[in-house]
């Protein structure tokens, strides 16, 4: 099971960015990027064997780590692929290979519409030399 957004029916953009989790915060990040229009590619490791997600990983320019805080380190450790934009949404931990894009605020299940989503401040660290524009995602 592939989530694909509406908008993305341009194929060389596809895998462009991916999202990996399927919790609050990816499901959130996830309704964003549609309400934004920007492509991208949802898997989870509940739904995806290890190779298959390693293939999308493969694929994708930015990924963004919607994974619990207990499995993000020994995630990125085991999948990380160098030249690719590594987020995760984490803001207690640092991974070295990766950005901390950290919500300043929790998320229910009620997703919301794209000027709620506008006003939320996030705290970014970790490895500032990854060369990302964040607004360009």
């Amino acid at each position: 099971m592939k989530t694909k957004n509406e908008s993305s029916l341009q194929p060389a953009r596809l895998s462009e960015n991916l999202i990996i989790g399927n919790g609050k915060m990816a499901k959130h990040f996830a309704h964003y990027l549609n309400l934004l229009k920007i492509p991208f590619t949802q898997v989870n490791r509940k739904d995806f064997t290890t190779t298959q997600i390693q293939e999308h990983i493969q694929q994708a320019q930015r990924i963004f780590l919607a994974i619990s805080d207990s499995a993000l380190t020994e995630f990125v450790e085991k999948n990380y692929v160098e030249n690719k934009v590594w987020i995760h949404f984490s803001g207690a931990l640092t991974v070295a290979q990766g950005i901390s894009c950290h919500p300043l605020m929790s998320f229910s299940e009620t997703l919301y519409n794209l000027e709620e989503y506008k006003k939320i401040h996030f705290v970014i660290s970790g490895n500032l030399k990854a060369e990302v524009n964040l607004k360009e995602v």
